[in-house]
Order: structure tokens, then sequence, then C-alpha cells
């Protein structure tokens, strides 16, 4: 449940179709949680939108009931029908909604843990952990998910390797890392120039033993 709670702080909205018993379940815990509820967009099959069902009558029903998130009845045969109806939905909720830019943050911690490995490859995965949880300390117990799911991020999209002496960078995750003196999606920029800086001088600290001065 705290995980859930980590991922509705993580996204703008949360798409829910309800096609299986998983999805059904997933449906009830959302729908009870107040923070999940309000980033719901569920489609649900219109053949059984007048059905006296517990699909109807609990959750979906206290969605409507709190105007919390949004519920579109599809035809589950032709569902590219309603993408626009969906896109709307979405758009509609995220106005209501707002969503953590933090480290803390599941789909952006590949972020921060990206240029921890450019500073110090190559670095083992316990100490990305322990940065992960400095980083983010009202986190501080997910920090091992949060840099999983960021390795595993980063791994997907061939942006690290990993060597017997920890993680270290591919030619495409050293291309990633300068994109991230650029504005994006995230509204945030890194400065690299100060960075690269800062990797030679822990470089001349390793393998020099010159000390490490940051300022």
């Amino acid at each position: 449940m705290s995980l859930e709670n980590i991922l509705a702080d993580s996204v703008d909205a949360i798409v829910l179709v309800i096609e299986s018993p998983g999805a059904i379940a997933e449906l009830g815990f959302f729908a009870a949680n107040e923070r999940l509820r309000k980033k719901l967009v569920c489609l649900v099959n219109q053949q059984y939108k007048k059905h006296r069902s517990f699909i109807n009558l609990g959750p979906l029903r206290l969605l409507n009931d709190r105007k919390d998130g949004r519920v579109l009845f599809i035809d589950f045969e032709r569902p590219a029908a309603r993408i626009k109806s969906v896109r709307t939905a979405i758009t509609q909720v995220r106005k209501h909604t707002s969503k953590s830019v933090t480290v803390g943050n599941v789909v952006q911690a590949h972020h921060f843990v990206l240029p921890c490995i450019y500073l110090l490859e190559p670095i083992e995965r316990e100490m990305l952990v322990e940065l992960v949880r400095c980083a983010a300390p009202e986190n501080a117990a997910w920090a091992d998910v949060l840099t999983t799911g960021a390795l595993a991020i980063l791994n997907k999209n061939k942006e690290v390797h990993l060597t017997p002496k920890g993680y270290g960078l591919s030619p495409i995750g050293v291309q990633h890392f300068a994109n991230l003196g650029r504005w994006g999606k995230t509204r945030s920029l890194v400065n690299v120039n100060a960075m690269d800086e800062l990797r030679v001088m822990i470089l001349n600290w390793q393998c020099r033993g010159k000390p490490l001065v940051i300022n």
C-alpha cells in the first residue's frame, strides 16, 4: 500500500482497464485510497454499464459520488474509437492533481541515478541505494525500490552496463547525461559542466590521492 502511494505521487493519471480479476481488485483498492482515486481513469466494458454489479455499485459509484477521477464505458471490441475521450479524461484529471518531481518519484529517479553513475563509475548498487536514500529522505524506506526501478529503466534503454566492480555508463548513457543539460519535460536543468569538473576532482582523489575539496 505504501508503494502504491509513492506511485500516486509520481504520475499525472492512472488509466485502469477493468478487464480481469486483477484489475477489479486494483480498482477496489485504488478507489478506497483518496490519493489514488483522484487520478483514476477507469475504462469499463459498456455492455455492463447498467448491471447491478459489485463494480458499478461499489468502486465506480464511489468515484461518481466523490466526483473523483473519470469513468468511461467503452466498446472493448473497438477501443480505438474512444481514444480521444480517454485523452480528454486524462487531461481533465491532470488539472486537479499534482505529482512529485523529486528523486522520490519512481518514474523520474533514473534521472538522478544516471549522473551518480557518471560521477562515480564503477559504482556498486548498494552505494546507489544509499545515495537515493539521502536524496529522497521522505521515501528513504523505499530507496531500494526506487533504485531498482531506476536501474531497470536505464538497463532497458541500454544506458548502463554492469561490470565486476559495479555499474558504468554505456555510450548511449553518456549521451543521455549530456542531454540532461537541456530543458526537458521535467523542467529541471543539470549543470553538466560543473559535474564534469566534479568528476575530474573525484578521479584525481581516487586515482592520485589528491584532496577532494568541493565548494
